[in-house]
């Protein structure tokens, strides 16, 4: 009788760490769908930042007109004014990217921090069960 039950609990025994091992044994991708999804947002705000980049105009986009009639006080102060706004616009673009890949990073901090705890809890999980065989 007690065989029995020894056999038994081997078997449920085995077929949780051959559950567990094929699950650790799946691609990145099959395993995580969260790094599959931060993957994704990266390469949106990237592409929004690249797209805010290509919106600014260049240096010889702005009104060259009011430029060349010398508008300004000194010669090199109206291409100044439309570098330093162009730098600007920039640098204006680069933040929020930054800003937004920032959050992204700290939403998925969170959700590997709260898979971690999954994961220490089905360890714990499993010493128990096995720890019954003893």
């Amino acid at each position: 009788m007690a065989y029995g039950v020894l056999a038994q609990r081997s078997v449920a025994l085995a077929v949780l760490l051959l559950a567990g091992c094929a699950n650790a044994r799946a691609p990145v991708t099959l395993q995580d769908p969260g790094l599959a999804r931060f993957q994704q947002e990266s390469q949106q705000i990237e592409g929004r930042e690249n797209r805010c980049i290509r919106g600014v105009p260049e240096a010889g986009g702005y009104d060259i007109a009011s430029i060349a009639t010398g508008s300004g006080t000194s010669e090199g102060e109206p291409t100044q004014q439309v570098t330093a706004g162009r730098n600007e616009s920039l640098d204006e673009c680069r933040t929020k990217a930054m800003r937004e890949k920032e959050a992204l990073s700290e939403r998925e901090r969170g959700q590997y921090h709260n898979n971690a705890q999954e994961e220490r809890g089905h360890k714990s999980l499993i010493i128990i069960l096995t720890g019954g065989l003893r």
